[in-house]
């Protein structure tokens, strides 16, 4: 087991500084640049002379050392044949004779078919182009007769309003045996214009309405003289007065409020007397016939007033209002005498109501009606007429419209037919090209499934690149993957195209791939000599540089699943150690969190931190995992270990730039530019933006700029600027400093 590892004059290691890396898993933050890579790089290549003042304490074998850095990348991709990726052993060598000669048959099948898929792809441009010229010129009728000027054949373009809409409806359309001109059409056209095209709605039966009317006229009640009982003395009184109803109404009124005084003479009764006796009059024949009067009465007014409405919803239809308008007046002259008569009968009602028994006779109203309803017919029978010949002008504008839409089928009929012809040609080449098709995609799955079967029945190298696959599937990269390129070689392909891609992949792509690949090698399964995967000690720098942000989580898990779960878990005898550089603090910190549950695992894991003192020297400096919470924070630690002179000053501007800019962010408040700006003739001056732009950034000129400024000077500078701000507790709380105010 490792105990320590010591770096001494190699690169920014210029003193002697010490890493103890006794727990199975050490943790290893640094900022770029901090010496992270140097250390790496060492342990990849102890026995190189340049590295002969470092040692490692506890090291029994270099062999059993595997690291991932950048230089592992290198030696990985970077080869015409990938080293040490898949070996494949003799006994094997029938089957990948035959996978070989499957992979040439196959290859010829998806050339084949690409050709295939490019000639469907070239007679389908061919057809639409024909197709296209063809709607240009069919369309070209459409513009010279919908737009004309006296719109005549406007309306039979409707619902083919577009050109492929139109272009269809051509294409489609049966010839018919006519000869016919557009002049001559345009003439017929017009002729028919002078129709009315309107359907008018039949006028309503009103014959019901006035039999009613006959009916209550003719009764007989009206010729009745109606009287109360004559065994009374009052009777007689009655029938003198002729006026039964006064009485009735006084009886029913007055009588109940007389308080025995009579209501027709004031003089003083015996109102139960005088009541009995008029009861005893009005009976209940009296009472029933006046009801049946009063019933007469309100069916005669209700139908007058269903008659008015009628007359109203009269002068609405169409043929009155704008086809025959004489017969507006002559409607209204007999309904005028219709009204008369109607309204003197119900007067007549009212006079025998008010006399019961006297005699009336009502004027019959059917023979006036007898006009209306006479005329009314004749109307209904024009009507009739009228639409009889708006529907045979609407036939014989179809007809019209046939022999127009004839003329253009028959005007572009030479192109249409040589057209479907050619249509119908490509259509059979298509469907040969159809069953190429399908026969080649079944040879190529009957190939690739042979291939499937013949790689199953290999050894540990087809393991592997299964494995990486998965992984890949797993983390979310579908499009590349691993491939057979030649014996015993594979390469990284991209939508199943045979060309090489490494060159073309993506510096984080390169990164995944080839940290999938150094963990088969951490499991001991690509070379048939690394089978023994303990002792080991596990050197990991930086595998999620150039990551986009959500597979840093991905890489972690992996590490955790593959590398640091067994480590912590393992019972046996051997001892590994794992190495874990990186300068993203997410990163750095998920592996606290991947086995937070787990009560041994905090025993089991040491953090470090390197960093440049003030000489620029790299050095290791034991932390805990809260000792570093995030970037923000690390930036003013930065500051504070400046103070402490173990932080070297050429980060100091750098620092200052990005913590105005995180702050400035987060709070949505850029006031610190402002007040450099106000201020720029005090201490907030152009040397302070200078230093911390300058210092930030690639400028060629003024190299010796940091040598020739101190930044103490600036760091007071930094302090003012936040105070100014109005956030001087929060530089006080980031740099430690307590609040005196108090």
């Amino acid at each position: 087991m490792i105990k320590s590892i010591t770096m001494k004059n190699v690169g920014s290691y210029k003193e002697e500084t010490t890493l103890v890396v006794k727990t199975p898993i050490t943790l290893i933050y640094g900022n770029n640049g901090a010496g992270k890579t140097l250390l790496s790089n060492y342990l990849l290549d102890i026995a190189n002379e340049k590295y002969k003042d470092c040692s490692i304490n506890g090291l029994e074998n270099t062999d059993n050392i595997l690291v991932y850095n950048q230089k592992f990348i290198e030696d990985n991709f970077y080869e015409d044949k990938q080293q040490g990726i898949f070996t494949i052993s003799k006994e094997n060598k029938e089957i990948n004779d035959k996978i070989n000669e499957l992979e040439k048959y196959l290859y010829t099948k998806q050339r084949e078919n690409t050709e295939i898929l490019k000639n469907e792809e070239n007679l389908r441009n061919e057809l639409n182009e024909k197709e296209s010229k063809l709607k240009e010129l069919i369309y070209k009728f459409k513009q010279n007769y919908a737009n004309d000027k006296h719109n005549i054949f406007k309306d039979f373009f409707t619902g083919k309003h577009s050109k492929d809409d139109f272009y269809n409806f051509i294409i489609n359309f049966k010839k018919i045996d006519d000869t016919s001109s557009i002049e001559e059409l345009k003439a017929q056209l017009t002729n028919l214009k002078d129709y009315k095209e309107i359907d008018i709605i039949k006028i309503e039966e009103i014959s019901k309405l006035f039999d009613t009317f006959n009916d209550i006229e003719q009764n007989n009640i009206f010729n009745d003289i109606i009287v109360g009982s004559s065994d009374t003395t009052f009777s007689k009184i009655i029938n003198q007065l002729n006026n039964s109803d006064w009485v009735e109404k006084g009886y029913k009124e007055y009588m109940p409020i007389s308080d025995d005084t009579c209501p027709f003479c004031q003089q003083k009764i015996n109102t139960r007397d005088l009541t009995a006796k008029i009861e005893k009059y009005f009976n209940k024949d009296y009472i029933k016939k006046k009801n049946i009067l009063i019933q007469l009465q309100k069916q005669y007014e209700s139908n007058y007033q269903a008659l008015n409405q009628y007359i109203s919803n009269l002068y609405t239809n169409t043929y009155i209002e704008k086809i025959e308008t004489n017969y507006s007046q002559e409607i209204k002259n007999i309904y005028y005498e219709i009204q008369k008569v109607i309204e003197d009968n119900i007067n007549i009602i009212n006079s025998k109501l008010a006399n019961m028994s006297s005699q009336v006779t009502l004027t019959s109203s059917i023979e006036v009606a007898s006009n209306l309803i006479q005329l009314l017919n004749s109307m209904n029978e024009k009507i009739k007429e009228h639409n009889i010949k708006v529907n045979n002008v609407n036939n014989e504008k179809e007809k019209i419209k046939n022999k127009f839409f004839n003329i253009c089928r028959n005007q572009y009929d030479t192109e249409i037919t040589i057209y479907i012809s050619e249509k119908e040609k490509i259509k059979n080449e298509l469907d040969i090209i159809k069953n190429n098709q399908i026969n080649n995609e079944k040879a190529i799955e009957e190939y690739e499934e042979q291939l499937k079967e013949y790689r199953a029945s290999t050894k540990n190298p087809f393991k592997s690149l299964n494995n990486i696959n998965n992984l890949l599937q797993e983390m979310g990269i579908l499009n590349f993957k691993l491939k057979e390129v030649e014996k015993n070689f594979y390469k990284i392909i991209r939508h199943n195209e045979d060309t090489e891609i490494f060159i073309s992949l993506s510096e984080g792509e390169k990164m995944i791939i080839s940290f999938l690949y150094f963990i088969e090698r951490c499991q001991g399964i690509i070379n048939d000599d690394e089978i023994n995967k303990h002792n080991k000690l596990i050197v990991i720098d930086d595998p999620i540089s150039s990551l986009s942000f959500e597979h840093i989580f991905t890489i972690a898990s992996t590490i955790k699943h593959i590398i640091i779960e067994p480590l912590i878990l393992s019972n046996t005898i051997y001892e590994n150690q794992l190495l874990i550089l990186t300068h993203n603090l997410y990163f750095f910190h998920e592996f606290y969190f991947l086995d937070r549950n787990n009560k041994n695992f905090l025993d089991k894991i040491n953090s470090y931190r390197i960093f440049k003192n003030n000489n620029l020297n790299s050095k290791f400096e034991k932390i805990n995992k809260d000792d570093i919470l995030n970037d923000y924070q690390s930036l003013w630690k930065i500051l504070k270990d400046y103070k402490k002179g173990t932080c070297s000053a050429i980060i100091i501007p750098n620092t200052m730039r990005n913590i105005l800019e995180y702050f400035s962010a987060f709070i949505h408040n850029k006031a610190y530019i402002k007040i450099i700006e106000k201020n720029k003739n005090k201490i907030f001056n152009q040397t302070f933006c200078r230093y911390i732009n300058r210092k930030s950034h690639s400028d060629k000129y003024n190299i010796s700029f940091n040598q020739e400024f101190c930044p103490d000077v600036f760091m007071k500078n930094f302090e003012q600027l936040f105070k100014e701000w109005g956030f001087e507790e929060h530089y006080n709380a980031m740099m430690g400093i307590k609040n005196n105010k108090n």
